[in-house]
Parts: C-alpha cells; structure tokens; sequence
C-alpha cells in the first residue's frame, strides 16, 4: 500500500469504507471525534471517482462512448468492491446518468437527472418509493 503503517487502515477505511479493518482503539477515538461518517461509502465517494474518471477520460481524449462505458465499468467494479449498499446503487447510477447526459452532449440540468435517476431506481427496484431514503 502507499500509506505506510500506522496510517494505512484510514485510506482504506475512507476509500472503500472498510471499518472493520479498523484497530478497536482507533475506532473508539474516531467515534469521540464524531468522525465515522466518513468510512460510509456514499454519494460522495461517488462523485469524486466518477469527476476523477471523467477528467482522465478527457485528459486522453477518450470518445464519448468510450467514456460513458469505461465510467460505467468503473462504478461498477466499485460497487462490487465496496458492497452494493443502497446509498452506492443510488450514487453509481445518478453517475452513470450524468455520464448519459454528457453522451449526447445535452446540458445537465439537475432536476432532469435526478428524474432520469429516480425513473431507473424505480425501474429496477419498484419497491424503493416506499424507503426512506428515496
């Protein structure tokens, strides 16, 4: 790993929000800071791989396909590597809209990706409307 010990357990705790890979000791104090928040994987790990994936894509001049299927493989394979809790299928596929939208070259307006996403969560899981967090 990059980080060397004792520090490595909060990359990859922050990364791919692995708190059991946390020592007990440290975990009472990251909890005294009222830090654990920040190894549940979430909406904003998502969007800050998928800015950074899409500024790669666009650093090597990838095509727009190219990059709305390499963005989708990439989420993906996060998901798989973090669980695929219902905060990160949420995430990953307001993601995968936003890459859509850009596709085509349409203008990103939120509240048409948010109803693309909502649409597609319903889609695929008609049951969500009725969690809390939807």
């Amino acid at each position: 790993m990059f980080v060397e010990e004792p520090y490595n357990f909060l990359v990859s705790g922050v990364v791919f929000g692995k708190i059991r890979d946390v020592p007990f000791e440290e975990k009472r104090n990251i909890n005294k800071c009222g830090l654990s928040h920040m190894f549940a994987v979430s909406g904003l790990h998502i969007a800050i791989l998928s800015v950074f994936l899409i500024l790669i894509f666009r650093l090597f001049r990838f095509s727009g396909i190219l990059s709305f299927f390499g963005l989708t493989i990439c989420m993906l394979i996060y998901c798989f590597f973090v669980g695929f809790s219902p905060s990160v299928l949420r995430a990953s596929i307001m993601a995968f809209c936003v890459s859509f939208f850009m596709l085509f070259n349409r203008k990103i307006k939120p509240f048409y990706v948010l109803s693309f996403s909502a649409f597609l969560i319903l889609l695929i899981w008609p049951m969500s409307i009725l969690g809390l967090s939807f």
